[in-house]
C-alpha cells in the first residue's frame, strides 16, 4: 500500500481538489480526512483530578488527508503547490525499513529530518510507521 499525505488550507479546498475521493462525503475506505501532524506532544503535570496542562499539543496548520492506494499516484504526487507532502510504502515501513527506504516521495520543501520526529494521527489500521520515535 502507498500512503499519500496531502494538505490544503481548508477542508473545503481539499474536497474541491480531490473529487475522486470526495462525493458528498469522504471515501473512508481509502481516505482518512483531517489527520493531525503532531510536532510536539501535550505536556501535563500532576495526576488524576490535579492533572494540569503545561504545554498544549502542537500541530501543523492546514487540513491534512491520508489516502491509501495500491499503487503510487502520480496524479496526487504532482498536485499543484506541493499539496502532496509525502508518499510512503506502508509495506516497506512495516518490514522495518528506514525512513529513506520507505519514503517514495517527499515534497521539495519538506524537511525530511524534521518530519521523522512528527507523529501522525490517526493512521491506517496495520500501519507501523516509526514516526515520532
Amino acid at each position: 500500500m502507498f500512503d499519500h499525505v496531502v494538505c490544503y488550507p481548508t477542508e473545503a479546498a481539499a474536497q474541491q481538489a480531490l473529487p475522486q475521493f470526495y462525493n458528498e462525503s469522504w471515501d473512508t475506505s481509502r481516505v482518512i480526512p483531517g489527520i493531525s501532524i503532531i510536532t510536539a506532544e501535550a505536556v501535563y503535570e500532576g495526576e488524576g483530578m490535579d492533572r494540569e496542562l503545561v504545554s498544549p499539543e502542537e500541530v501543523l496548520p492546514g487540513f491534512w488527508v491520508a489516502i491509501a492506494l495500491t499503487e503510487l499516484s502520480t496524479t496526487l504526487r504532482d498536485l499543484p503547490n506541493e499539496a502532496c507532502r509525502l508518499i510512503t510504502d506502508r509495506d516497506a515501513a512495516n518490514a522495518g525499513q528506514s525512513f529513506a527506504q520507505f519514503t517514495v516521495y517527499a515534497s521539495p520543501s519538506l524537511d525530511v529530518e524534521l518530519v521523522q520526529s512528527y507523529r501522525v494521527a490517526p493512521v491506517f489500521a496495520g500501519s507501523r510507521y516509526p514516526f515520532g520515535v
